[in-house]
């Protein structure tokens, strides 16, 4: 079997959106630098094991898909295992982040949600 990484999985993506979200933050260039290294850290750390789980389950055929599919591929296994990770693992590295080195990143990504939510609310009030 011979498996090919493209550029899309190398993860640089994901990186990219986490120094988006760190560089605008209002905290010393240094942390972010920190969060930054670690946020890359990690994500290299997940993603190698991502492709490594994906081509080893697309190499023995491995339960539970093989139960379901009768000529498993590497895309059998590589949508559901990116998917786990691109939610679960993106998810635990934006806590891992903001607990250690950038508490600034939780109250941003809060408040991204929030903010919109009260000016909405704000302007249904005022107009009733």
């Amino acid at each position: 079997m011979t498996v090919t990484i493209i550029r899309e999985c190398t993860a640089m993506n994901v990186f990219s959106v986490m120094a988006a979200l760190i560089i605008p933050l209002s905290a010393s260039w240094a942390r972010k630098v920190e969060g930054i290294a670690l946020s890359a850290i990690l994500l290299y750390a997940m993603n190698v094991s991502r492709i490594a789980l994906t081509v080893y389950l697309a190499a023995f055929d491995t339960p539970p898909f093989s139960w379901f599919v009768m000529t498993p591929t590497v895309e059998t296994y590589h949508y559901p295992i990116s998917f786990a990770y691109g939610v679960f693992g993106v998810a635990v590295l934006i806590l891992i982040v903001s607990r250690w080195p950038l508490p600034e990143l939780t109250d941003t990504l809060i408040d991204v949600v929030i903010l919109p939510w009260r000016a909405t609310m704000r302007r249904i009030h005022s107009n009733a």
